[in-house]
This record gives structure tokens, C-alpha cells and sequence, in this order.
């Protein structure tokens, strides 16, 4: 369905709050970093968990996986 231009800058805005140049490159890394993403796993409770723990949260990676115990 085509759209008048008035109605596409409307329609944009109601999305995105606003109008941003993007071409389709870039759109999709944009989209990319909107995405949230986890790992899900097991780590020890030792030097190297914490370590691993330490490096998984600077990367923004959701890990809410509490450490091994045994």
C-alpha cells in the first residue's frame, strides 16, 4: 500500500519518536543493538567463573546464572 509522504513521516515518527537517516546497512545494525542478549549457563565459583562473570557483563550480556556450588 503506498503512502503519502505526510502520512510516512507520521507513521515513522509514531515508531521511532523521530526521523533518523539510516539507509538499510545501517538499520540493521541498529536493529542488532536493540536486541537483548544472554547467555544462559553454568560457571564455577572460582577465579576463572569470575573472571568469565566480570567479562560477560562488559559486554552487556544478560547472565543471571548463579554460580557452582560443588
Amino acid at each position: 500500500m503506498l503512502t503519502e509522504e505526510e502520512q510516512a513521516v507520521e507513521l515513522t515518527e509514531a515508531v521511532l519518536g523521530q526521523e533518523l537517516p539510516f539507509g538499510s546497512g545501517a538499520n540493521t545494525i541498529v536493529g542488532i543493538y536493540c536486541f537483548v542478549v544472554a547467555y544462559i549457563g553454568k560457571v564455577a565459583n572460582d577465579r576463572l567463573g569470575q573472571i568469565f562473570v566480570d567479562d560477560i557483563y562488559k559486554a552487556k550480556v544478560a547472565f543471571d546464572t548463579s554460580p557452582l556450588k560443588d
